[in-house]
């Protein structure tokens, strides 16, 4: 009943919220749809040329015999290191795909789902090394800066473990075919429609941006927040968090079964490893 209850206030608060901003898109329609088509430009010119066709090609990678042998290799073993390599190679929302997957089949609980949904959902390489590297003029950043995600995913993943999992829970199973293997047209398929998705997120939360100030427009959508990064540390604090977009992209690939409160948990910590670490490795001594 009490679940009920909180749902139902929780719909409500939304539906208020979203005749808010219909109520202002409509008062601002021209600056919207000025916003919009920004971000539609920094989605063709920027975000889907450094996106795409990695995007693919990590699908067939993904679904590939060699690739489970070699996650049984890394330091983290299981499921929890084939979906961190999954996220660094495909980028959001696939660690949520596969976690929502793994519990639909009933091979794992829920809470071992939220768990995995957690820390697996990560800006992709080809999106840090070629975008971000191409907003702050080096791409050996954008390369540092994939490593910080990674590194700071990974510890994410042993603390919430331990915060999340009970001791019975924290022995996850390896299943080789987390994702089916894919032929090219079928990832080029795949690959197309996430780029729908992901440049679907970006230009609905682009367009409503100016209702919000300045300095947290980045915590709403990645990409435009990213685009006025000038330190390598800015860019790292927002890696780290991912932005509100992209938390409901994870949400929808949950479809409503997991709750995305250990994933936003994930993001508040990744954000602060990676903005602290970023700020005395690249920008202390100016």
């Amino acid at each position: 009943m009490v679940i009920k209850v909180k749902k139902t206030i929780f719909n409500s608060l939304w539906a208020l919220t979203a005749v808010f901003l219909f109520i202002y898109c409509l008062l601002n329609s021209e600056s919207v749809a000025e916003n919009s088509r920004l971000y539609l430009k920094l989605c063709g010119e920027r975000v889907i040329p450094s996106l795409f066709v990695f995007s693919a090609l990590s699908a067939i990678i993904c679904g590939s015999g060699a690739f489970y042998k070699l996650c049984s290799l890394l330091p983290f073993f299981g499921t929890e290191a084939a979906l961190i390599v999954m996220g660094a190679l495909g980028g959001f929302p696939l660690g949520a795909t596969v976690a929502h997957g793994l519990y639909d089949e009933g091979r794992i609980t829920k809470k071992q789902a939220e768990y995995l949904c957690a820390f697996t959902n990560n800006p992709s390489l080809s999106f840090t090394v070629s975008y971000v590297g191409g907003v702050l003029g080096d791409r050996r950043l954008g390369a540092a800066l994939a490593a910080l995600c990674f590194l700071s995913a990974t510890l994410s993943a042993v603390v919430l473990r331990y915060v999340f999992l009970k001791k019975e829970e924290r022995s996850i199973t390896l299943y080789a075919g987390l994702t089916k293997g894919k032929g090219v047209a079928e990832a080029i398929r795949e690959g197309s429609v996430t780029m729908v998705v992901i440049s679907g997120c970006i230009v609905f939360f682009g367009g409503i941006c100016p209702l919000f100030p300045k300095a947290i427009r980045g915590f709403l959508e990645l990409s435009g927040g990213i685009a006025n990064c000038q330190t390598a540390t800015e860019a790292a604090v927002l890696l780290g968090f991912s932005g509100l977009s992209v938390t409901c992209q994870v949400a929808a690939a949950c479809k409503g079964r997991l709750s995305v409160f250990p994933f936003v948990i994930s993001k508040v910590l990744q954000s602060a490893v990676m903005g602290v670490a970023a700020y005395f490795l690249f920008d202390f001594r100016g």
